[in-house]
């Protein structure tokens, strides 16, 4: 889950163009005829849209099964809204568990503060029209640890202080959380910091080729 402009785009292409090798290794990323991933899914969450989260999960449950893989892997930058709002996560959690999923892992990856900034800056300040204010922004950070806005699909949290929301979250939700620097997740090639835990050496060579 996130954060934003942390290479998540190329995580999830890697996994698209490779999803032969990941089912190979017992391993799927859902299919998304319209997207490369999930942040759809978070929408739904914050709508409340329980009955379609509901039809996610079991879509997602039964195509692995279909391919008789172990383990699912979404991938989303606008889950980190669940760093805040933990009980939409707590949520997701449940109806996951209701479809049959028992052990879940959470991930986000945590990008320089200062380069993370200037980097939501640089993409939200090219969406007509927008009023943004840097200094307001890093106030903003400082107090809260996150800051907040909306766009027409969804209200985003950009979560800074990831420290503070990953140790909340860990208590209140699930203290199966990684935290992974952006450095290590960007290593060799794009989430193999991820990837290893669950592919053979010689699937991690095609998916570096």
């Amino acid at each position: 889950m996130g954060t934003h402009k942390a290479a998540s785009t190329s995580f999830q292409s890697v996994c698209k163009n490779s999803r032969k090798v990941l089912i190979d290794n017992s391993l799927v990323f859902p299919q998304n005829l319209t997207l490369n991933q999930h942040s759809f899914v978070a929408w739904m969450s914050q709508k409340r849209d329980l009955k379609s989260l509901r039809m996610f999960m079991r879509s997602i449950s039964d195509e692995a099964k279909a391919v008789k893989c172990e383990t699912t892997l979404i991938s989303g930058e606008d889950f980190e809204n669940f760093l805040v709002d933990t009980h939409l996560a707590t949520e997701f959690e449940m109806l996951a568990k209701c479809e049959g999923y028992v052990d879940i892992e959470w991930v986000v990856v945590n990008r320089n503060p200062i380069d993370y900034l200037l980097s939501i800056y640089a993409e939200k300040s090219l969406y007509e029209p927008t009023v943004l204010s840097l200094e307001s922004m890093a106030n903003l950070i400082l107090e809260y640890g996150f800051f907040s806005t909306g766009a027409g699909t969804y209200n985003y949290k950009f979560v800074f202080d990831i420290k503070k929301f990953s140790e909340l979250f860990r208590k209140s939700v699930n203290k199966n959380l990684s935290v992974i620097k952006f450095e290590d997740f960007t290593f060799d090639f794009v989430g193999k910091v991820i990837l290893n835990k669950y592919l053979e050496e010689k699937s991690l060579d095609i998916l570096r080729n």
